[in-house]
């Protein structure tokens, strides 16, 4: 019996370690490939195509923000096909970047210090694989929402619909009696966990319907700080600036992210 039971944890643990083995070997493929995907994209044009949908939600950002300095109109935009233009230099690896560039375009800057600044870094970045590597992979952390603006679901998070709430811890105590009472009376009691179980389904997929880009907002935020969290880590005299605004920003989200895990744990951005 003791053999048989020595046998059956070999076994069992031999099984883990395999499946740890080829899921430590999975990440460090995925990981060789994305860098190597970096370094072939960087100065390409990019394959992706957009549709109108996609355009229009990248453009709110700058939208959102007309009238704090000059903005070219749609007309003129239109003329010089400035969405092409987008298109063929846009190799960033997240909503917010996508967001930032189509601004930078859609506002031009007259300011020369700006100007001056930009091509510092261009210049930098051009020359320093290893240095834009580690900043492109903490990026990468962002990642890309598709199909919906983060800044207008930002802007909107102060105005969500807060009635109603008390549904969920009714539904959520209803369903904790019901599972003890199952194991005072299963039979009947079991139709009844059931019903709630079935009622809890329904509610929360109408609801997620209803919150899911606000949920996305959340996780994109979280996502943010993930690559803050990584920048803290980063040793770079020439970009310290950025990284001190990077530091000031993640101390400043401490409050929100104590709760807000809770969202990124049960919500994944598509």
């Amino acid at each position: 019996m003791k053999s048989e039971w020595m046998i059956t944890l070999l076994t069992a643990g031999g099984i883990l370690i395999l499946c740890a083995a080829m899921i430590i070997w999975d990440k460090i493929r995925q990981r060789k490939w994305f860098l190597r995907h970096l370094k072939q994209r960087w100065g390409t044009v990019p394959d992706r195509e957009y549709t109108q949908e996609e355009l229009e939600s990248i453009s709110h950002y700058a939208k959102r923000n007309e009238g704090e300095q000059f903005m070219i109109d749609d007309i003129t935009w239109n003329d010089l096909q400035m969405d092409e233009i987008f298109i063929r230099i846009n190799n960033t690896l997240s909503s917010c970047g996508e967001d930032v560039l189509y601004q930078i375009l859609r506002q031009p800057q007259m300011d020369r210090n700006v100007l001056d600044e930009r091509e510092r870094l261009i210049a930098y970045f051009q020359t320093h694989e290893e240095e834009r590597i580690q900043v492109l992979t903490r990026v990468n952390e962002v990642k890309k929402i598709w199909k919906m603006s983060i800044a207008d679901y930002i802007d909107a998070l102060k105005d969500v619909d807060r009635r109603g709430r008390g549904k969920y811890p009714l539904l959520a105590g209803l369903s904790a009696a019901a599972i003890v009472a199952t194991l005072i009376r299963p039979i009947p009691c079991m139709f009844l966990l059931l019903l709630m179980l079935c009622v809890s389904a329904v509610v929360h997929t109408r609801d997620s319907k209803r919150i899911e880009p606000y949920l996305n907002c959340f996780v994109c935020i979280l996502r943010l700080l993930r690559a803050a969290d990584q920048f803290e880590k980063l040793d770079n005299p020439v970009i310290q600036t950025y990284l001190d605004r990077i530091r000031t920003g993640r101390k400043k989200m401490k409050s929100f992210r104590r709760g807000a895990f809770l969202v990124a744990s049960t919500n994944s951005v598509h």
